[in-house]
Formats: structure tokens, sequence, C-alpha cells
């Protein structure tokens, strides 16, 4: 480097100074006017910002060159040479200590001082080019997500990016200089102290990572979940420099992943109340089916024994039969109106709140029921004939135990059909069979009575009017809404058999 080059030259003999400045000038760099005092060097070389300065360090006034120098390179940041007719030990090492480039004893020629600017300048060059890179990675280090520390060998913070400022709750370099471990303090779930990632790095020169989720306590600021990881850094000879540390904030990953928990755990809890409900209802049904069905019977026995004519003697047998039925009668009644209690109370489970050590509050469930469907009893006034007009067409689609279990209380009275798959029943239909009354349920486990409505209401609508769901989950998300618009009757598992031959009375009086 040379033509491009500038140099200032403070020196307090003048002609010494012009000679300096001529063999400059051959040399081929660009020399500004000359310095003679302390004052004077720093309005230059604010002025004219060259590239080095040639210090004399004997100068006119109460300021010498080295704390010129010094001042220079200090505020302005650039480099000098000093020049000294002095070589004692002191002036060297209080000279030394303000970082200068180099030195020129008096007197020199100008081969000595050749060598010196180039090694000088050279040294300049290699310096920028080593602060450019430094900044682009500082601009690198602050454009990144993750707050990044750097120390020396001895865990002494030497280097902090924005992210890790406002992290650590840490100002400007207030941090530079602090063992890490003051500036980054760590803790665990329980609140105790967990070790600083970059004092395992540096003592045992191996990367390492605290455990997840911890908590990082600020300065200044709110406290932080954050995954710290770090490595050693190590030289060309394989010795520990210092480290790097890396904290990654995982709070907000945290609470998705807690809210995610959350809602998988009442998704569990959901689903295993729907299992209880089907374990409920598929005994309910029977039960209530079974009730319904015997009491049926037992008012046509008690009707057809009332009208007979018996003898004198039989009167005392009859009369205790009919006492006993009598008797029966009113223990089924008891049974149907228990049957009712736990229909209402399974169907009245509103909300439940399941304890949960993990969760400082703990999650309510919330299970929306329809209202229970009302029973209608053979021993209460329902204000239609018993019989409908007549045996009417009638089709279940559920699964076998309960459809058979209603399509043997109902065969008396009607032609009942059963089918165990959705598809089946719809082959029927497609068929050409006709029915005054479908049963179906609402999540059938092959094609759900959602889609058998649909297909019903694009190839055969005068049916889907006449579809009656039943269901024990017609809470869920599709359905509710689906329930909420479609005109059709719904039944709660289990179903009143009472209602379901009200229904089939409508249906067939209507057709």
């Amino acid at each position: 480097m040379n033509g491009a080059a500038t140099i200032l030259v403070v020196e307090d003999e003048q002609v010494v100074a012009e000679d300096i400045r001529q063999a400059l000038n051959d040399l081929g760099y660009a020399t500004p006017r000359t310095a003679a005092t302390a004052a004077e060097a720093f309005q230059r070389a604010a002025r004219f910002k060259p590239h080095l300065i040639l210090m004399d360090i004997k100068l006119k006034g109460g300021t010498d060159g080295i704390a010129a120098g010094s001042e220079i390179r200090r505020r302005l940041g650039i480099p000098v040479v000093y020049i000294t007719s002095l070589s004692d030990d002191a002036t060297l090492a209080r000279a030394a200590e303000t970082g200068p480039y180099g030195f020129l004893v008096k007197p020199f020629d100008e081969g000595e001082l050749r060598a010196v600017l180039e090694v000088a300048l050279k040294r300049r060059e290699c310096e920028v080019a080593l602060q450019a890179r430094e900044r682009r990675f500082a601009t690198t280090l602050d454009s990144i997500a993750e707050a990044v520390i750097a120390t020396d060998s001895r865990g002494i913070v030497t280097f902090m990016n924005a992210v890790a400022l406002r992290a650590t709750g840490w100002l400007g370099d207030e941090a530079i200089g602090q063992d890490v471990t003051e500036v980054v303090r760590l803790t665990d779930s329980d609140g105790s102290t967990v070790e600083n990632p970059v004092s395992v790095a540096l003592r045992e020169a191996r990367a390492c990572q605290a455990p997840h989720s911890t908590t990082l306590l600020p300065k200044t600021g709110q406290m932080l979940l954050v995954d710290p990881s770090a490595s050693p850094i190590v030289d060309g000879e394989g010795r520990v420099a210092g480290g790097v540390m890396v904290l990654r904030d995982v709070t907000a990953r945290v609470q998705l992943e807690q809210g995610l928990a959350q809602r998988e755990r009442r998704a569990a809890l959901g689903a295993m109340a729907l299992e209880m409900g089907q374990e409920f209802n598929d005994p309910l049904m029977h039960l209530v089916g079974n009730v319904g069905f015997s009491l049926r019977g037992l008012r046509e026995v008690i009707g057809s024994l009332g009208g007979l004519r018996v003898t004198a003697e039989d009167g005392a047998r009859f009369g205790n039969a009919l006492v006993r039925l009598e008797e029966v009668g009113k223990a089924l009644l008891a049974a149907d109106d228990a049957v009712d209690q736990m229909h209402s109370t399974v169907l009245g489970l509103k909300e439940f709140t399941p304890p949960d050590a993990h969760d400082s509050k703990p999650s309510t469930i919330r299970l929306t029921f329809p209202p229970a469907s009302p029973t209608v009893s053979p021993f209460r006034a329902s204000g239609q004939p018993s019989k409908p007009p007549r045996r009417g067409r009638v089709l279940l689609v559920d699964e076998e135990a309960i459809a058979s279990e209603i399509a043997r209380m109902l065969r008396s009275e009607h032609e009942v059909t059963v089918e165990t798959d959705a598809r089946t029943a719809l082959a029927r239909i497609a068929r050409g069979e006709r029915y005054d009354a479908i049963f179906c349920d609402l999540s059938a486990p092959t094609i759900s009575g959602i889609d058998v409505y649909r297909t019903l209401l694009s190839h055969a609508p005068e049916l889907a009017a006449r579809l009656v769901f039943m269901t024990s989950r017609d809470f869920s998300a599709q359905a509710r809404p689906f329930l909420d618009k479609v005109p059709n009757v719904s039944l709660d598992k289990p179903v009143s058999l009472d209602l379901v031959r009200t229904i089939i009375w409508d249906f067939v009086a209507s057709n």
C-alpha cells in the first residue's frame, strides 16, 4: 500500500517535520500539513482521517506524543508509529501500552522509514479486514433468533448479541467482563439452580446441553423457558480458548405443547366418557325394553282376566292370581321408575373435573347431552290406541344385540327387519323395499347414520323423512350441528320402547 495511503506527520521541529514529509512524498504517500502540538495533531487527524500518523514522542506544549497518540487511537481509531530520540526502558514501556504500530528511532534513513511504514500499513489493512469480518459476524449473530453468548477460557463474557441482552436483561456492554454464571442464571422446574452449560463445556472440553425447558432468570424483565446449549472454542493447538452458549426461547413452544397435551387429555377423557356411556346404554337398553315389554304384557293379561267368568269355587284362586299379578305390576312400575331415574342421571352428567397433578388449574370437561326423551309407560295414559291401524314395516339398523332386542318386542305388532350393516340396509332399499319407519344408529361402524340419511335424501327422499336416529354420541363435533339442522327425530340410547311404538304408530297412520 503506497500512493493511496495518507500519513500525518506530528513533529515539533519544523525542519525535521518537512524532511520527513518530503521523504514520504518521495515514497508516494499523501501528506497533509504537519502538526507541532497534541491539539493540532488531534484536529488534523479528525479532519483528514489519515491511514497512519507518524508521531514524535516529544512535542511542544503540556501534552507529549504518547498521550496524544493514545487519545487519537482511542477516539478516532487511527494507528500511530512513534518517532523518538529517547530509547530508555520507561519511555518505551509507556509508549507500548498505547498499542503503537511501530517505532522509529532518530536518526533514521529512508529505507528504515519505508520498512516501518509498509509493515504498519499492512497491519492496518489486516485489522480493518478483521474488523469488517467481526462486524459482519456480530450483525449475523444479532440477526438470528437465538441468544448467543461468548466467553473466554475463564468463563468471562466477551460477547452477547442483541437477543441475549434482551433475554438476560443486561444493557449494552455492562455484561462484558462479567462471569457468565452471573449473567445467565438458570433454574429447573423445581427452582433448583442448573449448572451453566458453558462451565461444563470449559471444564470438560465438550459440547453439552442443559435440561429442556430450563428457566432463565433475567436481571430485569420476564422469566423465560429456554433450551441452553454450549460448546468449547478450541484454538489451533487444541487448547480451550473460550466457550459459546446458545439460549433458545421455547416459552411459546412449551405453552403450545402443554395446550396440546391438555387437549389430548380432554379428548381421551371424552372418548372414555363415550365408551362408559356405551357400556351404560347397552344394558340399560335391554332393561328399558324388557320392563316395557313386561308391563304391556301384564296389562294385556290383566285385561283378559278381568273379563273372565269364574265359578265360585275358583274365585279365591283367581282372586289370589289377580292380587299376585297386581303386585308384579307394581314391582315392574317401580323398576320402570328406577330406569327413568338412571336414564336421567346418565344424561344429567353435564361436566366433571378430573384430578391432574401436573396442572395447577385442573381442566373441566363439559359434555352436552340432549334432553332425555319422554318415556311413555303403558300404565300411564298416552291418548293413543294400544295398537296401530295396521302392521307396519320397520327397518332397524344397529348392532345385533340392541336391534334384535327391539325387534323381539315389536314383532307381535309389526314386520321388523334387522340389519347390522348400513350398506346392506341401503342395498335392500335400492332393490325397492319400502318401510314405514327406519331406525338407524347415528354412529354405525361402516356407514354413519348421517351418510344413510344423505343417501336416502338423494335416492329415496320419502324414506329419508321416515328415518329416526338412535345415538349416544350425538354431542360430537360433527353430529350435533347435523341433528340441529335436519327435521328428523333423534332418540337417545337407551331408547324407550313405548316411544318407538308411538313413532311407528304415527308413521303407519300417516302412510
